[in-house]
């Protein structure tokens, strides 16, 4: 069984604790991370509190399940030593049958940390100033350090080529020396992780092994699908499980997690976003703040438009619907459900970026309800309204909702 995990709006959707809930009901034997790196966090809650993972897979957190670090990755080793060494505090031992790193994801160096800071100065996308963006740029201009590339001889040089660049094109002057002494240590750490995982996983497949693809950030966000140029720099769509993997996905299954409401980080087109203090409840009440750079999160209703596009896009079979309790108390919801552009309606996703922030969007009213439903554990004994509110979402989608999720802890979620 093959299972992609996709976040269906601007990522936030609340995919960790729904990855650990599958892998723990549905008992997977592998996980694996296929695109994105350091900027973005899955939250599990473990023992009361809340754990992040930034580069990790899930998987990491059961015992008994493999986690994988796919060719899709760009990977900082600096900050994966910190989670490892930051899981063995909480209890979680990770060795090489646990964990395994491909020899072909690129490495976040300095320089692109660097590269990232200067870049963002000459333009507003909002990055989170990690190293992802200039990282995927050498990898696509093929100057890129890769995790195979430490057992090389001409691994120095490279480092010396990235760190000529930044000095050449924007004065930034970083000790190459120093660059390649603090990676090689951190790589001797890792070192016994790393293997050709592309091959490894098409060896569990055909051996019948089941694989969840976990997807970071959302489909808004996928570089080509997304609302570009305010995207990440990989496809956390389906279609990047195959480039991040080296796996051909068959007889899969594609999960979409979409939350009870929608809310993005950074710059970008948001047309259901609620402005002033409505949005500053909502997120105080969700307390939707980046689970790796605390930023505020940008909160608004439900976007159906938006939502159905993510559903075609990823082919999505079923949806985890989170975070509907935070929707509690709320006198009237409403819900997007269409795009108008000087007064046509839309068909289809707009792909500029400057065209959807023209749009106005078509709302559609519900009641709310006032009956706390955190500990409500069958959808018969949710309040009406929150039943029918979420009755109405799957007509529009015109996808079966198949859980959903009521807190924060695993636990917390409702088979619909």
């Amino acid at each position: 069984m093959q299972t992609v995990v996709i976040g269906l709006q601007w990522g936030d959707e609340g995919k960790g604790k729904i990855i650990d809930y599958l892998v723990k009901a549905a008992g997977y034997h592998t996980v694996v991370r296929y695109q994105g790196g350091p900027n973005a966090g899955h939250t599990v809650r473990y023992n009361g509190s809340d754990l992040v993972l930034r580069q990790l897979p899930t998987g990491v957190l059961t015992c008994g399940v493999k986690s994988v670090m796919g060719n899709g990755m760009v990977i900082d080793l600096g900050v994966l030593v910190e989670e490892k060494n930051e899981l063995g505090v909480r209890g979680f031992t990770l060795d090489a049958s646990r964990l395994v790193i491909s020899d072909r994801a690129h490495v976040i160096l300095p320089s692109h940390l660097e590269m990232d800071v200067w870049e963002e100065k000459s333009r507003t996308v909002g990055t989170t100033k990690k190293g992802i963006g200039p990282a995927y740029m050498t990898k696509a201009q093929r100057t890129g350090v890769r995790m195979c590339d430490f057992a090389s001889s001409d691994l120095r040089s490279k480092i010396d080529l990235l760190v000529e660049r930044n000095k050449f094109f924007a004065g930034i002057d970083l000790d190459p020396a120093e660059i390649f002494d603090k990676q090689s240590h951190w790589y001797e750490i890792v070192k016994s992780y790393i293997a050709d995982t592309g091959h490894l996983l098409r060896q569990e497949i055909k051996s019948g092994s089941s694989v969840l693809f976990e997807s970071a950030q959302g489909t808004m966000l996928d570089n080509d699908h997304g609302t570009y140029p305010y995207t990440t720099s990989s496809s956390p769509t389906v279609g990047g499980v195959m480039i991040g993997t080296g796996v051909p996905l068959r007889h899969h299954k594609v999960v979409g997690i979409a939350k009870a409401y929608t809310t993005r980080v950074g710059e970008g087109p948001f047309p259901t976003e609620m402005k002033g203090a409505d949005g500053a409840l909502l997120r105080d009440l969700g307390q939707e703040f980046g689970s790796v750079t605390r930023r505020p999160r940008r909160c608004g209703w439900f976007d159906a438009f938006q939502v159905r596009y993510a559903v075609d896009v990823n082919g999505a079979d079923e949806i985890i619907l989170t975070k509907l309790d935070i929707l509690s108390n709320q006198q009237k919801i409403w819900v997007g459900t269409g795009y108008m552009l000087n007064g046509v309606a839309l068909e289809s996703m707009p792909a500029s970026a400057s065209v959807l922030d023209q749009v106005s969007v078509s709302y559609k009213k519900f009641d709310g309800w006032t009956t706390p439903i955190s500990r409500v554990r069958k959808f018969k004994d949710f309040p009406d309204n929150a039943k029918k509110y979420v009755d109405a979402l799957e007509r529009m989608l015109d996808v079966h909702i198949s859980h959903v999720s009521v807190g924060k802890e695993t636990e917390e979620i409702v088979t619909r």
